[in-house]
């Protein structure tokens, strides 16, 4: 592992933004906190985040919760491309992201408020999985959206066997 390490340490300003991402979602798998390459990954993913598809997004801020590496300046710019690019998310994307800012405690109120609405506009495509963790999203970041609790609500109790 820390010969991989080493060698992505070593690459990672070539990266292109996918390749970053998915370079931070297998640390987090793996479970290999190492804050040398985080830190490193973090630095040229500022500008590239910009650049990344949805799922990138997602997966990036989804492999910070994990590893519980709360690096603020990459979670600002994470947030400020998901608001930018809110128009692209799916459902997936929104939950994804929504999860890892309530997992590692960011209230990120202009984020929370953009993913919720763009939630409750998609509320008719809840799976249980997603009813799930938003409902845990925003129980842990205590998010009083009661239109959207409405929606989870709704679309939770013919789907009660599911869970």
């Amino acid at each position: 592992m820390e010969a991989i390490a080493a060698a992505a340490l070593n690459s990672c300003e070539q990266f292109n933004s996918q390749d970053l991402s998915c370079t931070v979602w297998a640390c987090a798998v793996l479970q290999l906190m190492d804050t040398p390459l985080l830190d490193a990954i973090s630095a040229p993913s500022m500008p590239k985040i910009y650049q990344a598809d949805p799922q990138s997004l997602s997966n990036m801020a989804w492999a910070d919760a994990p590893l519980a590496w709360f690096h603020e300046p990459l979670l600002a710019a994470l947030s400020s491309a998901a608001m930018a690019k809110l128009n692209e998310l799916i459902l997936q994307d929104l939950t994804i992201t929504l999860w890892a800012f309530a997992k590692l405690l960011v209230h990120d109120w202009p984020l929370i408020d953009s993913l919720s609405a763009k939630s409750l506009i998609l509320s008719s495509d809840f799976a249980p999985q997603v009813i799930s963790n938003m409902s845990w999203s925003m129980a842990r970041l205590m998010i009083d959206n009661a239109p959207l609790l409405a929606a989870l609500s709704s679309e939770a109790l013919p789907k009660m066997d599911d869970f």
